[in-house]
């Protein structure tokens, strides 16, 4: 733990002439921590869903799958519906089979919490060392960690003051149609970074020396005097060095990284796209963006953008289409086929006597988008139906007469005077639009006539003060 010759820290807490921790007393505190880790659970997840701690993603969705359906943690419905069960059954205790049924709903709520987990690579890894414990302290635990006491009874150099700097996250953009999105998928993808050169382990080279201008600390302090007695105090990156640190020979230098240190890399990467994952969600992969030496690992972020589909609009959960049927389909009733986003056939029917208006939106319950993190709850399909009339641009007086016939509904008939004058109606044009926001003549013809009309007052005015 430290090395011979500490003569441990003086705490003054009274009982013991120096009060100090030595090495057996470290020694016994790490045996302890040790037996506290090992007794952590991290296989109750692996067990719910049935696979081994070794099984990669694709086999955890599989089994993920299977559980779903068969299993002691299936989804609720696969174990029949509680009313039809009681009922068939002439259960004299329906309340047991309810419980049980809700124990069912408590059990499958525990399959996709596992299953949560397990397919996202960060929480995984807290997991396989910490457990759900880990999880809910938002990683490890490092409590009755003897530098992490001495670093809160003297204000810092504790393991945490120690931490590596970490670079900056990054996000990647993937773009994704609605239908991967409504069946969910593997998406395999590449981005570039920045990486540790292998080669040389960083070093960017052999026999590399410290910088003499900014000795070591790859930046410099530059004054600038801004006036009388008066400097301003600047950091930039060593030139000598480039911000290295180290300086060395040509020939010396990595072939590899040419002495930076870093390479770019390509670096692919398997994003498990869930059904319904919404609009712009990010998938986060810890340690994945650009490092350095001693800078630690930035976390990469993969955000999902959906394309717009050419016949449905998403809302959520929701799907709406929209659908133009003829006025006969819209009175009579009508029979269409939607090709649905998985590429089953939605089969829709208007029964006759039923009709539909212009404008009207009717709903397909369960036919929408599958529910984020519940990919066995849908939202709905709505269809927005447009009326469209016969393009005949008038009747004969026999299918008027059909008509009449037909459609219900009085209608009003007054009694035209001969030789009376009609307004007759005329098409709508955008062309005969008045201009003018304020009515009357055009803007131009009443700006013209506002300024003639200025001209000739201010004439009289002049007439009447010379008189």
């Amino acid at each position: 733990m430290f090395s011979s010759g500490f003569g441990g820290f003086n705490f003054g807490f009274g009982g013991g002439s120096r009060g100090s921790y030595d090495n057996d007393q470290f020694d016994q505190e790490d045996s302890q921590n040790n037996q506290e880790q090992k007794s952590v659970d991290t296989q109750e997840l692996y067990n719910i869903i049935g696979i081994d701690k070794k099984a990669d993603i694709n086999e955890i969705r599989k089994q993920f799958k299977k559980s779903c359906i068969k299993g002691d943690y299936r989804h609720p419905d696969k174990g029949g519906d509680p009313e039809k069960v009681i009922k068939n059954n002439q259960i004299k205790k329906p309340n047991i089979i309810k419980k049980k049924i809700q124990n069912n709903k408590k059990k499958f709520k525990k399959l996709n919490e596992a299953y949560e987990i397990l397919t996202n690579p960060e929480k995984r890894d807290v997991y396989d060392k910490y457990g759900l414990e880990g999880l809910k302290e938002g990683g490890g635990s490092q409590a009755n960690n003897p530098f992490d006491l001495l670093s809160n009874l003297f204000g810092g150099g504790g393991s945490r003051a120690q931490a590596q700097r970490k670079a900056k996250t990054k996000e990647h953009t993937v773009e994704l149609t609605l239908d991967d999105v409504y069946k969910g998928k593997y998406l395999k993808t590449s981005f570039k970074r920045l990486r540790t050169c292998e080669k040389c382990e960083g070093k960017g080279g052999v026999n590399a020396k410290t910088c003499i201008k900014c000795k070591g600390q790859k930046i410099v302090i530059k004054m600038v005097r801004l006036g009388p007695n008066t400097y301003s105090q600047t950091q930039q990156y060593c030139d000598e060095c480039e911000g290295k640190g180290t300086t060395m020979k040509e020939e010396d230098q990595c072939k590899t990284c040419k002495g930076q240190k870093i390479v770019e890399n390509l670096k692919e990467l398997e994003v498990p796209v869930e059904p319904g994952v919404p609009h712009e969600y990010s998938y986060k992969f810890v340690g994945e963006a650009d490092e350095a030496p001693g800078i630690q690992a930035g976390d990469l972020y993969v955000k999902i953008v959906i394309k717009k589909h050419k016949l449905f609009e998403r809302v959520g959960a929701d799907l709406y289409i929209n659908k133009s049927i003829t006025l006969l389909e819209a009175l009579s009733g009508f029979f269409i086929e939607i090709e649905h986003l998985d590429g089953s056939k939605l089969k829709i029917a208007s029964p006759p006597g039923y009709y539909i208006t212009n404008g009207q939106i009717r709903t397909i319950k369960g036919k929408g988008m599958p529910f984020f993190k519940d990919a066995f709850s849908y939202g709905n399909l709505y269809i927005r139906f447009k009326v469209e009339f016969p393009k005949t641009k008038e009747f004969k007086p026999d299918m008027v007469n059909q008509l009449k016939q037909v459609l219900t509904g009085n209608k009003k008939q007054e009694n035209i005077e001969k030789g009376k004058k009609l307004e007759y109606m005329q098409n709508y044009q955008v062309s005969d639009l008045n201009p003018n926001p304020k009515g009357g003549k055009n803007q131009e013809q009443d700006d013209s006539e506002n300024d003639r009309h200025d001209r000739r007052g201010h004439t009289q005015n002049l007439q009447c003060a010379q008189q």
